[in-house]
Formats: C-alpha cells, sequence, structure tokens
C-alpha cells in the first residue's frame, strides 16, 4: 500500500500553524467551513429493512488496507496531540512544539478505501486543539456548536468493531483531546485527570499488518473489549429537595461519581419529577440543580424527562394549581429551563424547541455501538411524536433510549391514560416503541415502586421497559442499568448508597436485545 498524504505542519508555534493549515487546502477556508457545516444526509424510511445480521456482515472489513503506520507526537505543554502519516510533518512539528515522540501507535489506511471511513483532522482557533472524528455528524457539530474547523479527511479507518482491530480511546482535558489505543494508556491517561468520551475509531495494532482478507462479522460490540457498560436511571426525586439538609440526592450523585470506574458508568438518567413543587425563592430548583452540578463537576453526561411536578401544573404542597388550565400549565417549564437550560449538556444533538431542554436528543457511544438518549415532555403533544419519529427514523443504526415521565404503571402495564397530556404512554409504544426496531429501552417513574417488561415486535425485534418510582423519604435509591453488546443482554439492579439497601428482589436480565 502507498502512504497516506499528509500536510506538513508547517514552521511557528502550534496554534499558529493550526491556524494555518486551512491554507494547504485547495479549497479556501470560507469554503471548507461551508462544506463542513453542510446538512449530512440521512437515510430515511422504513426501520428495520436491515437486519441486524446483514449489518454486521456489511461491516466486516479486510484488516489488511489499514496497513499505514501512524506517528504519534504531543506538546508537553499544551497537551495537544498530532497523529500523521507523514514522516516529514512528524518531524517538522518538533519545531511547533510537538517534542515529546510517542512512535507509531497503530495502523490505517489510505483514503478512499473501500469499507473504511475517512478520519478528519480538526482544529479550535481559539485553543489550538487537534482532533481526528469519523463521524460526519459530530463533525458537523463540532463545527456549528464549539467552532472547530474541519481540514479533511487524513486517512481512513473503520467505525465498527473487528476482531482484528483495536479501539482508538478518545479522552478529554480542559478543552484538549487525546486518543490513544490500550486501556493501559487510557486509563493511565483516567488517572491523571482526563475524562474519557468515547470510542473515536477502530484501527489496526502497531507492527505487522494485519493477515490479508476480510474478518469473519463479529457479534455485536466484538472488538471492543469494554463491551460491557453501565447507565445511572435517578428515581423521581421530589421528596429529596424539600430542604437543604437533606443531603441524598447530592449523596447519590456523589456515589455514582466514586463507582464511575468500577460501574464504567457512561451515562445517568433522572426519570422526572426532580423537584416536588415552586416556591417564591425556587429553593427545591437550587438543591437539585446543586446535586446535578456534581455529575457536571464529573463531566459525566446526563438527560432527564420533565415530571409534571417540574412544571407550572404543581404549586405548594405538590397538588394541582387551582384555577389553573392544567393541559397549559404542564408545558410551563420556565422555572425548570432557567435551572436547567440547554447550555448544561455539551452532548445536546437537538431539541424540539429552540432553547428548552423539555424534549430534546443527545447520543454517545458505547460498548462498540452508538446510543440515542431521547427525553420526551410528559403525554407529549402530537407534533412532539412527530419530532421524535423523525429523529429515530432517520437513525436507524443507532440503539434509541427514551426517557419519559409516564409510561409504566405500577403494575408493569402501558399506561393507558394522557391525564392532562395528549399522547398516552400506550400512544408512544403504539407509535415508536412498537414501530422502530432500534427504539431498545424506556425508561419512566411517577407511580408505583419498581417494574419492567419486555416487548417483541411481529419482526421479533425486542424492546424492555423500566419503571422506578420509589419517593422515598428514607433513602436514595438509583437503578443499575448494564449493557452488555456482546452477550446481547440487558440487566438491572438498584443499590441505594445512602443506606446501603441492594434491593435483590428487583434484579433481572433480559436477553435477545438486539444491540445495533
Amino acid at each position: 500500500m502507498s502512504a497516506v498524504p499528509s500536510r506538513p505542519l508547517g514552521p511557528g508555534r502550534a496554534r499558529s500553524a493550526l491556524l494555518r493549515r486551512a491554507r494547504w487546502w485547495t479549497l479556501p477556508l470560507a469554503a471548507v467551513l461551508t462544506v463542513s457545516l453542510a446538512p449530512v444526509a440521512q437515510a430515511a424510511g422504513t426501520v428495520g429493512s436491515q437486519t441486524a445480521a446483514s449489518r454486521l456482515a456489511a461491516a466486516a472489513v479486510d484488516c489488511a488496507a489499514l496497513d499505514v503506520p501512524v506517528l504519534r507526537r504531543v506538546d508537553p505543554d499544551s497537551r495537544v496531540n498530532l497523529i500523521t502519516t507523514s514522516a516529514q510533518e512528524a518531524t517538522a512539528a518538533a519545531a511547533d512544539g510537538f517534542t515529546q515522540d510517542e512512535g507509531s501507535p497503530f495502523r490505517v489506511a489510505p483514503l478512499d478505501t473501500p469499507g473504511l471511513t475517512a478520519a478528519h483532522r480538526l482544529t479550535n482557533p481559539r485553543t489550538g486543539n487537534l482532533v481526528w472524528m469519523a463521524g460526519a455528524t459530530e463533525i458537523t457539530n463540532a463545527v456549528a456548536r464549539y467552532g472547530y474547523v474541519d481540514l479533511g479527511g487524513d486517512f481512513a479507518v473503520s467505525t465498527t468493531a473487528q476482531p482484528c482491530l483495536e479501539p482508538v480511546y478518545r479522552l478529554r482535558l480542559a478543552g484538549v483531546h487525546s486518543q490513544v489505543v490500550g486501556t493501559g494508556a487510557r486509563d493511565s491517561l483516567v488517572a491523571q485527570g482526563w475524562t474519557y468520551e468515547k470510542i473515536a475509531f477502530w484501527v489496526a495494532p502497531a507492527g505487522a499488518a494485519p493477515a490479508p482478507g476480510p474478518t469473519p462479522a463479529p457479534s455485536p460490540g466484538g472488538g471492543d473489549t469494554d463491551t460491557s457498560f453501565t447507565i445511572a436511571v435517578i428515581p423521581d426525586t421530589q421528596q429529596e429537595v424539600l430542604s437543604g439538609l437533606d443531603g441524598r440526592f447530592a449523596q447519590r450523585n456523589s456515589w455514582l461519581v466514586d463507582q464511575r470506574s468500577a460501574l464504567d458508568l457512561r451515562y445517568v438518567l433522572h426519570t422526572g419529577d426532580l423537584v416536588n413543587w415552586d416556591t417564591p425563592d425556587h429553593s427545591q430548583y437550587a438543591i437539585g440543580s446543586d446535586a446535578m452540578q456534581v455529575l457536571d463537576d464529573a463531566d459525566i453526561p446526563w438527560a432527564a424527562a420533565i415530571g409534571n411536578h417540574d412544571t407550572g401544573a404543581v404549586c405548594a404542597g405538590g397538588s394541582a394549581c387551582p384555577g389553573k388550565r392544567v393541559r397549559t400549565a404542564v408545558r410551563d417549564t420556565s422555572t425548570y429551563n432557567h435551572y436547567f437550560p440547554t447550555s448544561r449538556h455539551d452532548d445536546l444533538q437537538g431539541t424540539f424547541e429552540a432553547g428548552k431542554i423539555d424534549n430534546s436528543w443527545s447520543s454517545f457511544q458505547a460498548g462498540g455501538s452508538d446510543f440515542i438518549v431521547m427525553t420526551l415532555e410528559l403525554w407529549p403533544r402530537a407534533e412532539v411524536v412527530r419530532w421524535a419519529e423523525q429523529v429515530i427514523a432517520t437513525h436507524p443504526d443507532d440503539n434509541v433510549i427514551i426517557v419519559t415521565h409516564s409510561y409504566l404503571d405500577g403494575s408493569g402495564g402501558i399506561y393507558g391514560g394522557a391525564d392532562y397530556g395528549v399522547t398516552s404512554p400506550q400512544g408512544l409504544f403504539d407509535s415508536l416503541v412498537n414501530r422502530y426496531d432500534n427504539v431498545k429501552l424506556v425508561f419512566s417513574g411517577h407511580v408505583g415502586t419498581a417494574d419492567a417488561r419486555q416487548d417483541v415486535r411481529a419482526d421479533g425485534t425486542t424492546s424492555a421497559a423500566f419503571l422506578g418510582a420509589f419517593h422515598s423519604n428514607v433513602t436514595n435509591p438509583v437503578q443499575l442499568i448494564t449493557i452488555d453488546t456482546a452477550a446481547d443482554t440487558v440487566s438491572r439492579r438498584f443499590t441505594a448508597p445512602w443506606t446501603g439497601d441492594l434491593f435483590p428482589g428487583l434484579e433481572l436480565t433480559y436477553t435477545n436485545m438486539g444491540w445495533e
């Protein structure tokens, strides 16, 4: 194979040099930005037309194509890392501060290699950071939301796990990214304070090129040694915010931070009713906001559904406000959005209404798979359901997790009423969950204590729904959901960090989840 062409870094310090890189393209900088911000084409249509087996078969790549070694250099002052296939660029980079030689950690393929995806080099002109991304949506968001400049493809990589490849882990520290191979290198950076973000893509190991020929189709997550991970689900916390002396909410989140590595915690969900009612000084919102700040400070992504107690429909004492049209007041979430604005969520991909977190979706990667977390308002409006359907339909290869305040009833059935909303949970099941095979999990609270169910669609694919709503005055349960993409399972257990309760009778495992 021929070497992958790469552009020399050029003279000068790193930050100015990175800004000059745009000139090495035949396109001017303005054109580069225009191309980067162009809408990403999404394949719409009926979800489920492509089976999991056919997707995996299509994902098999010729690992022998990844035979070009990359060179990694680091600026020890800024901690910015450079990945290049050009020995000339690696040598010249020393003059720009990249004096830490970390050898050749992995192999990639030339651009336009069939079956592989271009890894784009992006730079942030403000910070001088360099990062490599292979997802079109992620690249677009980096440019549009975070001010990055897309400098185009450097080399080709795999965006699916393969037995002959290894993952490149991406981490972040103070606005700088580092991309490393090997769990040892990843864990070492985490121990130094770096935040693990995701698997960026898959590459060939350093050393001899892999044996020629396509590899067998892997099981879901195969090739990613970390196929099992955890999502934490916080139940209604309305009883935990009534007094500033009640430390249960914040203590639960501190426990999750402390257990992050042991759990391999990737995401935290909240099922709604974060507060009980609003007060003139918004004290309950302040307590809840401070508790969730524990997760923010640890860079643990989270998403919360909005419950009826989080809206203008509920007044002092936790009852419906007298003299108000409840169906209208339940959409008044202005105080909630003041304390929990969209700006608190770095991974946010879209919202139904601009500047409102009520109906939103975010994304993350774990276990070699892509996930969408979607929050839906309580008993949502019809137009919200149509918006959610569009997001789900245009991401058929992502595993969708829906969080909404009311879905399962206290006996584990799907609730059939819409109370003071529009669309019942049964309507959500009919419109979204039962219709799209990439909807995998639904989480709710509102009633009962804890229950769960697994539903099988007509095509044999499954979804699982989990209820957790303890409304406790003495402890602080949290639902721990373990997803194993290799074993094709989802498991649940509860624990209460405040009192040490374990709830063994609520543990369960569902199989045949068909993770995308």
